[in-house]
């Protein structure tokens, strides 16, 4: 699970779940006390770079040339 590569560089709040050894979801926590959490958006390796998805813009797909790249900006867009 690379959480290391992460845990430098992003709030509590923000975790990747390992979908594949490609693949992985990026959660945030829900606003309030709940303590579910919701899924902002998706990252799949794709040869030398990291396509983000993001679930918070749907139209929004970027290749970053990192994973933690690629958290911060999906990490980011669902704080504006």
């Amino acid at each position: 699970m690379p959480e290391h590569v992460l845990a430098s560089r992003q709030p509590d709040s923000v975790s990747l779940v390992a979908v594949s050894a490609t693949t992985w979801q990026v959660r945030g926590q829900r606003d309030g006390d709940e303590p579910a959490s919701v899924i902002l958006g998706y990252i799949q390796h794709v040869g030398n770079t990291f396509e983000a998805t993001n679930l918070i813009r749907p139209l929004e797909c970027r290749a970053m040339s990192t994973l933690a790249r690629a958290v911060e900006s999906i990490a980011g867009a669902a704080t504006k």
